[in-house]
């Protein structure tokens, strides 16, 4: 079984990143997450990449799932997120790559952006926090 995932976007593309704005759908070389707040889930977004925290990310190699690579970020905090005075740490974050195809690898995409996962890769990700991301049933 297949979930379509729709995580929390904590902030979004930075300045820093290296974009191929043109193709489609977007290329990017290198990214920049700047986050404005942070719930504390393990997965966010800011379309069409994802970013993993570490320990998650950890989780899903030991697993062996099909259909991404894990890639440096640099990762800042916005001016939002200093003028909230948000005195929250936030964990190392990696880029989830998402290379595979949904509904065929255990993560993959649909849609140029959607992002879909197996029910053993919704499971490790549930583990690790996953409150804030809207979940539905993917009909593959």
């Amino acid at each position: 079984m297949y979930y379509k995932l729709d995580p929390e976007v904590p902030g979004g593309i930075g300045e820093l990143s290296e974009l191929d704005t043109g193709v489609a759908p977007l290329v990017v070389r290198r990214l920049h997450y700047e986050f404005d707040s942070w719930f504390g889930d393990c997965l966010g977004q800011s379309s069409p990449i994802y970013i993993l925290a570490k320990y998650a990310a950890v989780d899903l190699e030991r697993h062996g799932f099909s259909g991404f690579n894990l890639r440096e970020v640099l990762v800042t905090r916005s001016e939002v997120w200093e003028q909230l005075d948000l005195k929250i740490t936030l964990p190392q974050f990696v880029w989830l790559d998402v290379v595979g195809v949904g509904g065929q690898h255990d993560i993959g995409r649909v849609d140029k952006a959607g992002l879909v996962v197996s029910s053993t890769v919704l499971d490790v990700l549930k583990s690790h926090r996953l409150d804030h991301c809207k979940i539905v049933e993917f009909p593959g």
